[in-house]
């Protein structure tokens, strides 16, 4: 199994400004307006694992925000199979979210709750991974990837 801590991983030793969207800032005779392009912003994630010895591995990487889990996995080489690619037609995807992160979520469809009932190790908080798409919002959220998938 595995466990994906999603949030920031470090603080700049400089002051920062996070511009919102459509804001305006002045740079001397320069005004710049801050456009959001969904897909493009990274929100920086840190990926706690365990080896084949069941020691911890940290991964840290920057999640495009959009993405969907599933997604971030496979380009990071994490086990998480998704077998069906993300077309919701199996379980191999399926996560354990944290009891507060999972209360943030979009509430999950009849058909993915459909491919939830083939899960192995169901449980209250199991979300599939194809389905959980990267936000802000994912701030230190904690996903735990179970140890096997059952593929009907």
């Amino acid at each position: 199994g595995a466990t994906i801590v999603f949030g920031p991983t470090a603080s700049p030793a400089y002051d920062v400004h996070v511009a919102k969207d459509g804001e305006e800032l002045k740079l001397g005779n320069v005004t710049i307006k801050v456009l959001h392009t969904p897909g493009h912003t990274m929100e920086s994630s840190t990926f706690l694992l365990k080896d084949e010895n069941g020691k911890d591995k940290i991964v840290t990487i920057d999640a495009p925000i959009g993405s969907s889990i599933l997604e971030i996995a496979h380009q990071h080489d994490l086990p998480l199979e998704g077998a069906c690619e993300g077309s919701l037609a199996c379980s191999t995807c399926h996560v354990v979210i944290d009891d507060k992160s999972y209360q943030s979520l979009k509430p999950a469809s009849d058909e993915e709750n459909d491919m939830l009932d083939l899960a192995f190790g169901l449980t209250k908080t199991s979300r599939l991974g194809c389905q959980i798409i990267v936000t802000e919002g994912m701030k230190n959220m904690t996903i735990k990837i179970p140890s096997q998938t059952r593929n009907l």
